[in-house]
């Protein structure tokens, strides 16, 4: 056989068999012969050439081949296992997930007439009674006390006696504009020669309208209506009022947001806003008969943030608080107000219904409203039990109350606070004589809700991303005895 290393004529360069193989340099003779060889015939003949360099490119080109060779094998097998992966999710998909993308257990339940006539059953009326009076025993539920920290702890211990599985405290630490105590709010009403004729002191218990800013304004007294945009435009545009740098009037009901009120004020120019209770929406009527009324002395308590939450949260950005002042009387005191010294000339009688005004005189007289707030802060303190599903433990219903109030709260929140007290002592009792809900209970005895929402809020906003994935309802019993003897119940669209 021959060998490896062969001459060719006189010559004795050397041949690898192998691509890695190196090879060893050729003699002088080839050299000189080499040396001989036109540049044109060089290049004809460069593949058959034996140098370094030309070897060096040819072992970089396979590397390079090899390469893509290596990639395009990965990339393939990639790709056929996203395409098996892909199948195998699409032929369970109808199984264990459900049309919004979340993975349920495939186990089928439904609804059980017996269990939940159990449970109906277990609810008692006299449970509910003796909750209230619980409620009610408290002076006051006012937020950041000791009283309502107090309260919390008592409904966080009696919601672990009841059998919940889990029972915590979500402390929230804010800051809110608390009314002077030394100096208080009140308005002042004076002539066109600047004589003071009438002055309204505000007394710090009464004085309720929270995140006010605190700052004294006047500007002639203008009646404003229910303060919608409506409202404003017609008063402008038909009855030629100027809101420009006036005080306005605002009645409030229960039909309105009070902070979209003073918003509309203060886009059209006002300095300041009075509010009072409209009494006519809280009569009470059967047959036509009249049952009752709100009462005239009643201190309007209500908030004027433009949107629910902590102003001071960095989850709301713009503005959230008017920056005119704000202050709220009786419907007593707003009497003597609206017929003396409100310029409400003209105006239809749509705008005016039952109120004591004076439509038929031009009016100019100057209100000079003062409010002193306090930025002070407070903790609050919401109660969070949860009680966990047997088949969707990861899908919430949640159903909520508050128990801060800023009196005893016999009407709101009392009646609430105790039947939610009712449902998770039912709940409780059912769970551990074996029975369990098919999809996870939260519930929630929120803080700071009269003052604007604000323990809800927050933690709303701390748990956004799960609640948006994973709450299936929310049920509120604030509003839950309210009116006549019919039953009403407001929901959103999916709920009807």
């Amino acid at each position: 056989m021959p060998s490896p290393n062969r001459d060719s004529g006189g010559g004795g360069s050397k041949i690898a068999y192998t691509r890695w193989e190196p090879l060893e340099t050729q003699d002088e003779d080839t050299e000189n012969q080499n040396n001989n060889i036109p540049f044109h015939t060089f290049v004809q003949e460069e593949e058959k050439s034996s140098t370094p360099i030309s070897r060096s490119i040819s072992r970089r080109r396979y590397c390079l081949y090899e390469y893509s060779i290596k990639t395009l094998g990965i990339l393939i097998i990639i790709g056929l296992s996203w395409i098996v992966g892909f199948m195998s999710r699409w032929g369970i998909h109808h199984y264990y997930v459900d049309p919004r993308g979340h993975c349920v257990t495939p186990v089928p339940y439904q609804y059980d007439p017996e269990t939940a006539q159990l449970i109906l059953e277990e609810v008692g009326h006299s449970n509910i009674a003796q909750f209230l009076g619980d409620y009610t025993s408290y002076p006051n539920h006012q937020v950041g006390t000791q009283e309502t920290d107090n309260f919390a702890q008592n409904i966080s211990e009696l919601w672990k006696d009841f059998g919940l599985d889990l029972v915590e405290i979500d402390h929230v630490n804010t800051k809110v504009p608390i009314p002077d105590q030394k100096i208080p709010s009140g308005i002042t009403i004076s002539d066109s020669e600047g004589n003071v004729l009438h002055t309204l002191s505000i007394p710090f218990d009464e004085d309720l309208v929270s995140f006010t800013p605190s700052a004294i304004e006047k500007g002639r007294l203008v009646y404003g209506h229910f303060g919608r945009f409506a409202d404003f435009s017609n008063l402008q545009r038909l009855h030629q009022m100027d809101f420009n740098n006036s005080v306005v009037i605002i009645k409030v009901n229960h039909l309105y947001h009070t902070g979209s009120m003073v918003r509309n004020a203060q886009n059209v120019g006002a300095k300041a806003v009075i509010l009072f209770p409209d009494p006519f929406p809280y009569t009470l009527s059967k047959n036509n008969e009249q049952l009752g009324k709100l009462p005239s002395n009643t201190t309007l308590s209500t908030n004027v943030k433009f949107v629910p939450g902590d102003p001071d949260s960095p989850y709301l950005e713009g503005f959230t608080m008017p920056s005119i002042p704000v202050i709220g009387i009786n419907y007593d005191q707003a009497k003597g107000i609206l017929l003396n010294y409100t310029n409400a000339n003209g105006i239809s009688h749509d705008f005016w219904y039952g109120l004591p005004l004076n439509t038929s005189v031009e009016m100019n007289f100057t209100a000079q409203v003062e409010v002193y707030r306090e930025n002070t802060p407070v903790k609050l303190n919401n109660v969070i039990g949860t009680l966990r599903g047997r088949y969707e433990p990861t899908r919430y219903i949640i159903i909520a109350s508050h128990h801060d109030s800023n009196h005893q709260g016999a009407a709101r929140p009392g009646i609430s606070h105790a039947v939610l007290m009712e449902l998770v002592r039912t709940f409780g009792y059912e769970r551990m004589h074996g029975w369990r809900p098919g999809r996870s209970i939260i519930f929630a005895s929120w803080d700071g809700e009269e003052i604007g929402q604000l323990g809800s809020t927050a933690w709303m906003f701390a748990h956004q991303k799960e609640l948006i994935s994973r709450a299936v309802v929310y049920i509120d019993l604030d509003h839950l005895l309210q009116g006549n003897d019919k039953v009403h119940v407001t929901a959103s669209p999916l709920l009807k």
